[in-house]
């Protein structure tokens, strides 16, 4: 009996863990599925996930449960946000523009990224031109590149876009505050001109499916070969 109680007593149960230890397994998991996961636990885990979780990337998240943290999380503590439209969830991305994307609601973010395998031409950027003032790091897709050139970003810097035919928009030379840039090309057959890369590039990389990818540390000597 006494053996069996000394058992029960060592057994250290989820929730005996200290804050800081959750602090920090918050901090690198995705919010939604934390959310998900423990929300309904206790107030606690209530107050730990609002504190600690900023990084929310909703691909496959079906759209219960995709209202459902929208509806209960305190979206100005997020710094990472990531929607995709892709077959099992089409259309998030203009769900999120209708239903969610009020500057106020996230005045802490920083990296955003919009993905599209729908290949539907849909355009986002110009809807979400509030949101984007404080953005550092963003993804999209080649198609949204002139509405992106077209607006005032001084804090973007870090730039990914995802490239579905075969020749990059010459608007990009007009990002020029960009310190990195990531070209994903999806298409077999495509065309660069090194001409076209933003000025101040510190870092460029043109990665396809079909090719090895291009890490080029030094953009300056891209633009000229």
């Amino acid at each position: 009996m006494e053996e069996t109680k000394k058992k029960q007593s060592s057994t250290l149960l989820l929730e005996d863990l200290p804050n800081e230890i959750f602090r920090q397994i918050f901090s690198y998991v995705n919010g939604v599925h934390a959310f998900l996961a423990f929300s309904s636990l206790n107030y606690r885990f209530q107050c730990l996930i609002l504190d600690y979780c900023t990084t929310f990337d909703f691909k496959s998240i079906e759209k219960t449960q995709f209202d459902y943290v929208f509806r209960y999380h305190n979206t100005r503590q997020w710094t990472t946000l990531q929607l995709v439209n892709d077959k099992n969830t089409p259309g998030q991305i203009e769900y999120f523009i209708e239903k969610y994307s009020s500057f106020k609601d996230f005045t802490h973010l920083k990296s955003l990224s919009l993905v599209r395998t729908d290949y539907a031409y849909e355009y986002a950027i110009s809807k979400l031109a509030p949101i984007l003032e404080n953005i550092v790091s963003l993804t999209t897709n080649s198609w949204e590149i002139s509405q992106l050139a077209a607006l005032d970003l001084p804090k973007l810097k870090h730039l990914i876009i995802i490239q579905h035919y075969g020749t990059l928009s010459g608007h990009l030379h007009s990002i020029s505050q960009l310190e990195s840039l990531e070209v994903r090309m999806t298409y077999r057959d495509y065309f660069v001109d090194n001409s076209m890369w933003p000025t101040k590039l510190k870092k460029l990389k043109v990665t396809s499916k079909f090719i090895n990818s291009r890490d080029l540390s030094n953009a300056n000597d891209t633009r000229t070969s």
